[in-house]
């Protein structure tokens, strides 16, 4: 049927764009940082860790993983290039 031609569409782009926006983000990032939210937030495998096992995976103690994780936060809610995030988005909706 069309429809589920036309869902199957919907989550493709959806996809596409959710990888794009994640590109956007990390590219503010440290690789090191960009790891941890890939762990912590499940990014590339689907399961998210808890910051312990992200600190243990990445060889660090857990508030070194915290501080972190709270400074990758912090830089992706002070992104400058959030203009053109918000211009991609229009673009493309």
């Amino acid at each position: 049927s069309s429809n589920s031609a036309d869902s199957d569409a919907d989550l493709a782009e959806r996809a596409h764009l959710q990888t794009d926006v994640l590109s956007t983000l990390l590219s503010h990032l440290t690789s090191r940082e960009v790891q941890l939210l890939r762990l912590r937030y499940g990014l590339e495998d689907g399961q998210e860790r808890t910051i312990k096992e992200c600190a243990e995976i990445m060889g660090m103690n857990r508030e070194t993983a915290r501080k972190l994780q709270h400074a990758c936060l912090e830089k992706l809610r002070d992104a400058r290039d959030v203009g053109s995030l918000q211009e991609y988005l229009l673009t493309v909706a």
